[in-house]
């Protein structure tokens, strides 16, 4: 377990809640503050960079409360709230899966494309954030119906079960 990931990643029911709970991950710490978030230079951003971090190695509710704190303070209907908020929804689709709840998973892999095409739509660019969201948007609406498919188990610590997200210099 790298020194920088919690011990396990929250999953209701079957985990210690990481804040409420004194065996909680992080129980007792602070939340880190949100920063701002740019679409084209989100490189500073770090809770947008901790969050990946969290999500890419299976710590979806982590990475979801890292990029919450970030949508709540960039506005929830801005453009950046959007995007934050397909990646929320993408993260909850995740831990749906562990649970084995392929309903709600796939309901929320449809709803987190659809924020992905309301960026698009206003955003010119390629990227927002570093993500191909073109891509993104067809990752959801490809895998909800493999979702059902899926055999998770809620009991491991961490365990992995969507793809990584693989970010992109503002250049690329």
């Amino acid at each position: 377990m790298a020194p920088n990931l919690p011990a396990y990643t929250y999953i209701p029911g079957h985990w210690p809640h990481p804040f409420k709970d004194a065996e909680g991950h992080s129980y007792g710490r602070e939340p880190a503050a949100p920063q701002h978030l740019d679409l084209k230079q989100w490189e500073p951003c770090k809770p947008y960079l901790r969050a990946i971090e969290l999500f890419n190695a299976g710590y979806y509710w982590e990475a979801h409360e890292e990029w919450e704190g970030v949508w709540n303070l960039m506005g929830r209907h801005s453009l950046e709230g959007q995007h934050l908020q397909g990646l929320i929804k993408v993260a909850a689709a995740a831990i749906k899966i562990r649970q084995g709840h392929a309903k709600p998973a796939r309901s929320l892999l449809s709803q987190a494309a659809k924020h992905f095409e309301r960026v698009i739509a206003k955003h010119p660019e390629k990227l927002a954030g570093g993500l191909n969201l073109s891509v993104l948007e067809r990752w959801c609406r490809d895998y909800r119906d493999d979702v059902g498919e899926m055999k998770a188990n809620p009991q491991l610590a961490v365990e992995v079960v969507v793809a990584p997200l693989k970010t992109h210099p503002a250049d690329g």
